[in-house]
């Protein structure tokens, strides 16, 4: 990726996770999908490789504290677990799902060698 890539790539994946506070994923998608994929498709990217991205960060919002749905969910499941414990519990997760982030964007292969292989697509 250039630097104009990169600043695409970082506008159209922050815009949906700060704006999916407390929203469940897909209306997030549903929203966002119509604007920012025919910028993404014009500058070249994979729409399957950012997919899994986007899905990947759609479901740290999910988890991830403050407003994370899923941290409520197992403490209104588990309420003898005090909020802070569960809020920590989750914490690797959020980290192992950024460093999953961090290596899909490094290596685009990770994210699309299962669909290319499906696809019958050729490496490059």
């Amino acid at each position: 990726m250039n630097v104009q890539s990169d600043r695409i790539f970082g506008i159209f994946t922050r815009s949906p996770s700060v704006g999916s506070a407390g929203r469940p994923p897909v209306s997030i998608i549903l929203m966002t999908a119509p604007i920012i994929l025919p910028p993404l498709k014009a500058a070249g990217f994979d729409l399957i490789w950012f997919g899994i991205v986007m899905t990947i960060v759609m479901e740290m919002g999910l988890i991830h504290p403050p407003v994370g749905l899923n941290i409520f969910v197992i403490k209104n499941i588990a309420p003898d677990i005090p909020l802070k414990d569960v809020i920590w519990g989750v914490m690797p997760f959020v980290g192992l799902m950024f460093v999953a982030i961090i290596l899909c964007c490094m290596f685009p292969g990770i994210a699309t060698a299962l669909p290319d292989a499906v696809m019958g697509v050729s490496s490059k």
